[in-house]
């Protein structure tokens, strides 16, 4: 296997990664939390996106790649639908 010394992922600092990712957990977490009774999974994902959109805007600042911020918020999505759905069918 071939490793390019100049990607994105080879660049990052792996700690930032993880923060990330706990980031984007604990957005998917709390914005299915908070609508967990409405059953209404647009609401979720609009609050999701919008604490996302706050979250890329400081990793643009701090000098993020675009490339790995556009995977964080697709995978808030995800975790978003995820935690929705088990809120939906938890009784």
């Amino acid at each position: 296997m071939i490793f390019d010394k100049n990607s994105i992922l080879s660049t990052m600092n792996p700690v930032s990664i993880i923060f990330g990712f706990a980031f984007i957990l604990i957005i998917s977490i709390y914005s299915a939390y908070k609508y967990r009774n409405t059953y209404d999974l647009k609401k979720s994902l609009k609050y999701s996106m919008l604490l996302f959109l706050i979250i890329g805007f400081i990793l643009i600042i701090i000098n993020v790649p675009i490339l790995i911020i556009i995977g964080y918020g697709i995978c808030t999505l995800i975790f978003t639908i995820w935690f929705s759905n088990y809120y939906f069918y938890k009784k």
